[in-house]
């Protein structure tokens, strides 16, 4: 056990030394300004203030993209909120250095009724972080509380971008899904075979999450784990 904790400290400090700042390259603020950018109007005349980020399995840096995502966007003058919707093994918090609780499980569990939104060192950057463990987190993503309390915030903020669990580790990306605006899908280079990635798009698109786009995480610590965003196109649309 203490080997785990461990290891889940080092893991922690190494996707945290991959944050923007501006220690980072220029080169790397522009790829992720280039990939938000395009998340407001994924397309023409198509709104997408609220997105879930997601990936087909575990360690493809889906966090720390779109946690670079958000830092981005606040960046160019956006109030953003960051929610952290992975209720099983949830990392924002640590990445912000904020308190986990008093977050979405709480609420969704009505142990609590105010929703307390958290201020992070970055300007126009906010968090609603995971809260803590709760024992029925697909029960209480079904409850459709989540829908309510992203459909009220949405009038405080810009974009809202949620960090959810990946496809294949359990239901929640597809019940989440259906509760926003879009999903960007996060692959990591080298590191995820097709196979899984297919399923995990099947399985989101049959669950009716609208798949926006997907964005290619480098292995490169130096590049702040995030690439362009590749924008999914309907059926007939030319690319």
């Amino acid at each position: 056990m203490a080997k785990k904790k461990t290891a889940s400290k080092q893991e922690a400090k190494e996707t945290a030394r991959r944050m923007l700042s501006r220690h980072m390259p220029q080169k790397v603020w522009d790829a992720y300004g280039e990939a938000a950018g395009a998340l407001s109007y994924i397309r023409a005349g198509e709104a997408c203030q609220t997105l879930m980020f997601t990936s087909a399995l575990p360690h493809e840096a889906k966090t720390i993209t779109v946690v670079n995502m958000a830092i981005a966007l606040a960046a160019d003058g956006k109030r953003v909120l960051m929610i952290d919707s992975d209720l099983r093994s949830p990392r924002v918090h640590r990445l912000f250095g904020i308190d986990q609780g008093h977050g979405v499980s709480e609420i969704l569990a009505r142990i609590q009724s105010e929703i307390i939104i958290k201020r992070t060192s970055y300007e126009n950057l906010f968090a609603l972080t995971a809260g803590n463990a709760a024992p029925n987190v697909e029960e209480l993503l079904t409850s459709g509380q989540l829908k309510k309390i992203i459909q009220l915030l949405s009038r405080e903020f810009d974009v809202i971008l949620l960090d959810a669990p990946s496809v294949h580790t359990a239901s929640d990306a597809a019940i989440i899904g259906q509760q926003v605006d879009g999903c960007v899908l996060v692959v990591r280079r080298g590191y995820t075979k097709k196979e899984p990635v297919e399923q995990a798009i099947a399985i989101l698109q049959d669950a009716g999450v609208k798949i926006v786009g997907t964005i290619i995480a480098s292995n490169d610590s130096d590049s702040g784990g995030g690439k362009k965003l590749s924008q999914n196109k309907k059926k007939g649309e030319k690319k």
